[in-house]
């Protein structure tokens, strides 16, 4: 047998074997995929949450007369939200504000996976489209179930239409970060070209 016989094993020639340049790969890995999918959300909406947070600040700029929240999402809503969630009755303004915080980044970053089947089925455009629509219609319907809103109708012309255009931003951000991280894996998947 020769030695690159011997080096492609059973499997035959090329098959099974690493050479020492070849990336490190996961093998039949159906979970390791997964896992990586989520991640890939995770990062989505981690970058998604960032650029609604800049977003904002810029709006805040250009509407230096709205005189505070500019939709319920910029407001302690969502922290109101999450400690009815939570069963905490009362947070004090400290506590509040630092269960916003949490909520605004970890529940940000966490619906980021989501997207992640949308942008698999769907085009770019589409999937954008689909993801916002989600999203916006989630806010739609926590803010008042839990965050003691008034339903969306009863919204003001302003709120519907920041929440609307955040909302399109998050959505946006994290399907481009998406086909980001689809392009980044196809290429480390081919492995580097001779």
């Amino acid at each position: 047998m020769t030695a690159d016989a011997a080096a492609a094993g059973p499997a035959g020639p090329g098959e099974g074997t690493v050479s020492p340049g070849d990336p490190p790969r996961r093998r039949g890995s159906r979970a390791g995929e997964l896992c990586g999918l989520a991640a890939d959300g995770v990062l989505a909406g981690l970058v998604a949450t960032t650029m609604m947070t800049l977003s904002y600040a810029a709006e805040r700029k250009l509407r230096r007369n709205a005189g505070g929240p500019l939709d319920y999402d910029d407001s302690n809503v969502p922290a109101l939200a999450a400690a009815r969630v939570l069963r905490w009755s009362d947070p004090g303004p400290a506590a509040s504000r630092r269960l916003g915080y949490l909520v605004h980044w970890g529940y940000g970053s966490a619906v980021g996976a989501a997207a992640v089947p949308l942008c698999r089925m769907l085009r770019p455009a589409g999937a954008t489209a689909a993801y916002w629509a989600a999203i916006t219609a989630m806010a739609g319907a926590l803010f008042p179930t839990l965050g003691g809103t008034p339903p969306p109708w009863r919204w003001r012309a302003d709120v519907i239409a920041t929440s609307a255009a955040q909302h399109l931003v998050y959505a946006a951000a994290a399907v481009g970060t998406l086909r980001w991280t689809a392009r980044r894996r196809a290429i480390m998947k081919a492995g580097p070209r001779h």
